[in-house]
């Protein structure tokens, strides 16, 4: 499970906000998020589609999609069920199988 920390660096948003707390997450959840963003990136491949034909049907904002695929984004439950429907898989278990 992710763990929520308090930052000390000075980076800024885009926003010019300095974020005072970040979630940082364990090698292991790293690697599963990349491994999720992967197997989606070969399904889009396999179906000859983009990310952006992906965000445009499960109505996700591109940004977000692109997130997830780059394994930088920790998506909900209900965000993966819509994109593994897009993406052709019968149930969420189904997409989850080789993750």
């Amino acid at each position: 499970m992710p763990q929520l920390k308090k930052t000390s660096d000075s980076r800024k948003t885009s926003k010019g906000i300095r974020p005072t707390r970040e979630f940082v997450y364990t090698n292991a959840e790293t690697q599963f998020l990349k491994r999720l963003g992967l197997k989606i990136n070969k399904k889009l491949a396999d179906m000859n589609k983009s990310a952006e034909w992906l965000a445009f049907q499960s109505e996700i904002a591109r940004s977000t999609v692109m997130e997830i695929i780059a394994g930088r984004s920790n998506p909900r439950v209900l965000t993966l069920k819509t994109i593994s429907f897009h993406l052709g898989f019968k149930s969420v278990q189904a997409f989850f199988d080789d993750v």
